[in-house]
């Protein structure tokens, strides 16, 4: 088994985290200034125009029992006479075509879904009882889902948002850092998950990623750098490369 990736020391990205980012964009929590009437439900913060939810996944989808069945059923219906086993070892699966699309969007992508579902909900209540013209956004973190890389969780992503029209804005950050490259120091990447034509809601998504830079800078102590990565197109840049001397700074937009 691979070692887990290392999490950055002081960092834990969690509401008291984000709640800081967001209190430094002269946002607030809902609840501080709104009345919730009974039966509503809401989202976590407003900035500016924007109704924000926060959906931090902090749990492995391999290890809830309902995926493990949901797995289990997969690997029945697909391969009936038995596990597929194409390695030497005898140890791996190799999913490829059709069959790695629905593994990914209907069992470990489920997770995203339920968010990305629930805080719409949580949007179009909000909308019926704030006296403001507001548009709704997700904030999605990835601070435990280990299975997930980066570029399949804001592809995932990108896919379950558009049956949410209620979702105007997204903006993703995979908190696990991993290798992009062999021999690369570990790296934490932030992606603006919208579209690229909405000017309103990629500024957003840029003030967010430049809080949550500032906010991993005072808690580590280290300033970030700005770095290049060659790296394939349409793959996510590092936000945070953790090195002796700093941690290494990038965005990316899909």
């Amino acid at each position: 088994m691979p070692d887990e990736p290392q999490i950055i020391t002081g960092v834990q990205f969690n509401e008291c985290f984000f709640d800081r980012c967001i209190a430094r964009l002269n946002g607030y929590r809902l609840t501080e200034r709104h009345s919730l009437p009974p039966g509503k439900r809401n989202v976590d913060y407003i900035i500016g125009n924007f109704a924000v939810e926060l959906k931090i996944l902090e749990l492995d989808p391999l290890s809830s029992p309902d995926h493990q069945r949901s797995i289990q059923r997969f690997y029945r219906e697909e391969f009936p006479r038995g596990p597929l086993n194409v390695t030497a070892n005898r140890r791996l699966i190799r999913l490829t075509g059709q069959l790695s699309q629905k593994y990914w969007r209907h069992i470990l992508g489920r997770p995203i879904q339920r968010a990305l579902a629930d805080a719409a909900a949580q949007i179009a209540d909000t909308k019926t009882f704030i006296e403001l013209p507001i548009r709704g956004a997700v904030l999605l973190v990835n601070a435990g889902a280990f299975p997930f890389d980066p570029t399949s969780f804001y592809r995932l992503i990108v896919d379950y948002r558009a049956c949410y029209p209620e979702i105007e804005a997204a903006h993703a950050l995979f908190g696990l850092p991993t290798i992009v490259s062999q021999g690369s120091p570990p790296v934490v990447t932030y992606a603006e998950v919208t579209d690229s034509n909405d000017s309103d809601a990629l500024a957003l998504g840029q003030r967010i990623g430049t809080s949550i830079k500032t906010e991993i800078e005072l808690l580590t102590g280290k300033q970030s750098l700005e770095t290049p990565f060659a790296l394939g197109a349409g793959q996510p840049k590092p936000m945070f490369t953790m090195t002796p001397k700093g941690i290494l700074f990038r965005r990316f937009s899909p």
